[in-house]
């Protein structure tokens, strides 16, 4: 529990975790108010998932299976970072005043957020062979 801290940082410059801060005040300010403060990832993401033994356990049971996780999840890092940072690059609209709808009878709506260009990454998990789980 001693090395904690270099833990997170280690997460931080892998980008397993990323480092933001959010003010709705900002927005006020015509500022974006997602601040990035983690910079774009330099080390090394499956060495930092082999010092994790939730991870590394894996590669001993389903070797074959973990590889392909592995892969997938350092795309979906990498994704995450370019999306974080595009947000935090965009500039706020100016608020438009909404109409009072009624949301009896209301459908969802799909968000346009960027996420629905990564289904592939999902789809890529039905070729992994779990019957070994």
């Amino acid at each position: 529990m001693g090395l904690s801290q270099l833990e997170e940082k280690k997460a931080v410059g892998s980008g397993y975790w990323f480092l933001y801060r959010y003010d709705p005040r900002l927005k006020e300010a015509g500022k974006s108010p997602l601040v990035l403060d983690s910079k774009e990832p330099t080390e090394d993401f499956q060495e930092f998932l082999m010092g994790e033994v939730r991870y590394s356990r894996l590669t001993r049971t389903f070797p074959e299976n973990a590889k392909s996780l592995f892969a997938i999840a350092e795309m979906d890092v990498k994704a995450r970072y370019a999306f974080y940072k595009k947000m935090a690059a965009e500039q706020p609209k100016a608020a438009e005043p909404q109409p009072k709808k009624s949301h009896a009878g209301a459908k969802p709506q799909r968000s346009r957020n960027g996420f629905f260009e990564f289904i592939g990454v999902f789809a890529a998990l039905r070729d992994i062979n779990f019957s070994r789980v």
